[in-house]
């Protein structure tokens, strides 16, 4: 049995502007399925919507909970920006 940390692994994120102000977006690799949906207005984070698709531990779906800590925020091309 080979470990989880040997071999081959993906992880797929797609973003996509489904409004002019409107982001849905998702993560997914072999074990995780994840996603959002970000509203903004005037250059600044709106609401965030978490959701868990798939989720293999029952911790999981708590991973969404710390996405509204980007409500408010400005709106950046940095990924390193920070709430």
């Amino acid at each position: 049995m080979t470990a989880y940390t040997e071999g081959p692994y993906r992880r797929r994120i797609r973003m996509v502007a489904i409004a002019p102000d409107r982001v849905d977006a998702e993560l997914e690799d072999d074990f995780h399925h994840f996603g959002l949906l970000l509203r903004h207005q005037a250059g600044r984070v709106r609401s965030v919507e978490g959701r868990a698709v798939r989720a293999p531990w029952t911790t999981c779906p708590a991973a969404v909970g710390p996405l509204h800590t980007v409500e408010g925020m400005e709106l950046s091309v940095r990924c390193t920006a920070q709430p």
